[in-house]
C-alpha cells in the first residue's frame, strides 16, 4: 500500500524493511495485528479479541496461563510482538471471558476496562444475573466498586457452597447411620 502511494506521488525509491516470512506463520499474523494496532484506534475489546487469536495461533491454552517456562515465554513473545506489557496482555485477554452484553459495553466505551476486568472473573451465569439486575447501570461501576462487588458475590457463592456441603455431609451421616441400622437389623435376622 505504501509503495502504491509512493508511486502515485512520483517517488521512485521508498525506504523500507522487507521481511521474507510465510504469510500463514504466527509471526506474519502477529505483524499484521501489531500493524493494525498501530494504524487504527482499536477499542480494548477489539484488542482483546486479537490477543486471543494470537494466543490460539501460538498454542497458548485458554484459562489459566500455561505452567512452565514454555507457556510463560509464549505469552511474553506475544506481548512483545504487539507492543504491550505482559500484565496489560493478561488484563485485556481476560475481557474475552465477559458475556457478550458486557463486552458490548466495553467496546462502546461505556464500561471501563479495569472495572470490566474485575467482572470477568465472575462466572458467565453470575455475569448474566448481574447484568439482568443492573442492566446498563453496570457501566457506571468504577474499578474499586467492581472489585468490591466481585468480592461480595464470590463470598456469597462460597457461603452457599459451604452451606450445601454441610447439608450433604448431614445427609451422608444420616445415610451412613441408616446403613448401620439396616446392617444391624440384617445381622439380627
Amino acid at each position: 500500500q505504501r509503495w502504491e502511494m509512493a508511486r502515485e506521488l512520483g517517488l521512485s525509491h521508498v525506504p523500507a524493511i522487507v521481511k521474507d516470512i510465510d504469510p500463514g506463520s504466527p509471526e506474519a499474523v502477529a505483524l499484521l495485528i501489531k500493524d493494525n494496532l498501530l494504524r487504527r484506534q482499536l477499542n480494548d475489546m477489539q484488542v482483546a479479541r486479537l490477543i486471543r487469536a494470537l494466543k490460539e495461533q501460538y498454542g497458548v491454552k485458554r484459562g489459566r496461563p500455561e505452567s512452565g517456562i514454555a507457556g510463560i515465554e509464549k505469552q511474553a513473545k506475544i506481548a512483545e510482538l504487539i507492543g504491550l506489557k505482559e500484565r496489560q496482555l493478561r488484563q485485556l485477554d481476560k475481557l474475552n471471558d465477559l458475556i457478550p452484553e458486557l463486552q458490548s459495553l466495553v467496546a462502546s466505551g461505556k464500561l471501563g476496562t479495569t472495572a470490566a476486568y474485575e467482572l470477568a472473573f465472575l462466572s458467565p451465569e453470575t455475569q448474566k444475573k448481574l447484568y439482568k439486575v443492573l442492566g446498563e447501570k453496570v457501566a457506571g461501576l468504577k474499578q474499586a466498586e467492581a472489585r468490591e462487588l466481585r468480592r461480595r458475590i464470590e463470598a456469597e457463592v462460597r457461603a452457599e457452597a459451604e452451606r450445601q456441603i454441610g447439608e450433604l455431609r448431614q445427609a451422608l451421616a444420616r445415610a451412613e447411620a441408616r446403613e448401620r441400622e439396616l446392617a444391624a437389623e440384617l445381622a439380627r435376622l
